[in-house]
């Protein structure tokens, strides 16, 4: 991981101790108060101070208190080139952080007993026979094998404009 990388991951993590320290998501239908402007005031000093030193990437931060959003900041640019801002409303990539939280829920799952980690993922989502197998003789997929990326599928996004993406419409090339 690159001192880039780091400084990102690290920004992020600061973002769910944020979230994490100011209570759980509820839906409460009256207004919270206001945060703290001395704990925003050290929010944002904060991050500001991590954009200050390499000024690369975007970052939006929010303070959720009784379950609603109370303050929001963003930060750096989403698109560099153009100067176009990161705003409140700015769509991020998550890449691979949904990888700890789908391991998670799957474990809960398995330790719920709803699922189990050797079934075929087609029990749950059918779809997933939409994709082409390298062999047709190839046996299902498990959600083990989803979930420790053993399962043979292509390392690749699903983005608009993606030529490797794989299209499971019915009429895409996955069908």
């Amino acid at each position: 991981m690159s001192l880039r990388e780091w400084r990102r991951c690290r920004s992020f993590l600061l973002l769910l101790l944020f979230a994490t320290v100011s209570g759980p998501l509820s839906h409460s239908q009256s207004k919270p108060p206001l945060p703290d402007p001395l704990r925003t005031s050290v929010i944002d000093q904060m991050f500001n101070q991590e954009f200050t030193k390499d000024k690369a990437g975007a970052l939006t931060v929010g303070l959720i208190k009784e379950g609603r959003l109370v303050w929001t900041k963003s930060y750096g640019y989403i698109d560099q080139q153009h100067n176009i801002p990161a705003t409140e409303t700015t769509v991020y990539g998550i890449g691979s952080v949904t990888k700890i939280f789908t391991g998670l829920m799957l474990l809960q799952l398995v330790d719920r007993g709803k699922v189990h980690l050797t079934d075929p993922v087609e029990r749950y989502f059918p779809e997933v026979n939409l994709i082409p197998k390298k062999y047709p003789w190839s046996p299902p997929i498990t959600l083990i094998q989803l979930a420790t990326m053993s399962a043979g599928l292509q390392a690749t996004t699903s983005t608009v404009g993606d030529p490797y993406a794989i299209d499971l419409r019915p009429n895409g090339r996955g069908s």
